[in-house]
Formats: C-alpha cells, sequence, structure tokens
C-alpha cells in the first residue's frame, strides 16, 4: 500500500513541477509578447522586416563584392522595398508606394547622411577659402583693410 501511495505522490510532485515549468514558460511568452507589443509601436514591424531581408541580402551582396559596402546595403534595400510593394499588390490589388517608399528612405538616410555632410563640409570650406582669398586680394590692393576676421 506504501508503494502505491508513494507512486502517487511521486506523480503529484512530477505534475506540480510540470505545472510550475508550463506556468514559467507561459510568463516568460508573455513577457516576450509585451516587449514585442512595446518595440513595434515604437518601431513599425515592416521598417524591421525589411531591415532585417536586406541586411540578409547585404551579408550576400558583400560576399561577392565587400569594397561595396553603401553600394550593396543601397541594393539590398532597394531590392527588398520592390519585393515588398509587389507582394502587397499582388495580395491587396492596391499600390502601396507611399509607406514602401518612406520606409527605403528612412533605412537609407543614415547611409548616405554621413558622407552628404562631408561633401557639404568640403564646400562650405571651399566657399570660406575661396572669400578669405578674394578679401585678402582686395585688402593688398588697398581698398580694404584686413584684420583677420573668421568670414563664413
Amino acid at each position: 500500500m506504501s508503494q502505491i501511495t508513494g507512486f502517487f505522490s511521486e506523480l503529484k510532485t512530477s505534475f506540480d513541477n510540470l505545472s510550475q515549468s508550463i506556468q514559467s514558460f507561459l510568463n516568460t511568452i508573455e513577457a516576450i509578447r509585451s516587449f514585442l507589443k512595446i518595440l513595434f509601436s515604437i518601431i513599425p514591424l515592416d521598417l524591421f522586416l525589411v531591415l532585417i531581408f536586406s541586411l540578409v541580402l547585404v551579408y550576400l551582396f558583400n560576399t561577392i563584392s565587400p569594397t561595396t559596402t553603401r553600394l550593396n546595403y543601397t541594393l539590398g534595400v532597394l531590392i527588398i522595398s520592390v519585393l515588398r510593394a509587389f507582394f502587397h499588390q499582388t495580395l491587396s490589388q492596391t499600390w502601396n508606394l507611399g509607406p514602401v517608399s518612406l520606409t527605403a528612405i528612412f533605412l537609407l538616410i543614415p547611409a548616405y547622411l554621413v558622407s552628404s555632410l562631408r561633401f557639404g563640409f568640403y564646400f562650405l570650406k571651399k566657399f570660406r577659402n575661396e572669400k578669405m582669398n578674394s578679401i585678402q586680394k582686395i585688402s593688398k590692393q588697398g581698398s580694404i583693410t584686413f584684420k583677420n576676421h573668421f568670414i563664413l
């Protein structure tokens, strides 16, 4: 009789442990779900998916041509955006180019922002140097006196 009672008590203990494990797993799933809900309320899901799939393409393109990483990233984003627009048109029979374009632009801005700023600063510096040189030429001619002012 004690063997039967011991068996059922071990069975109950195992069932309680299994129940606790399942409850812990469900709590973890709920925490992950709430985190993803908060994350995707901040970052749209389509932006996240385009980024993930374009990074896969960038990895493949970089194995072929590792020296042109920005071009590879641009091609990856554009290819995934075109595929996204095509699949959206196939499923809903409407073209959804506005959000697709905004997503692509939002992903490409950081890639080109630094080089655009460098380009702008280069021309600003060139313009400033030309202006300084023209002022120095005028001051050498004697029409104005130049007193080392920084002019932008």
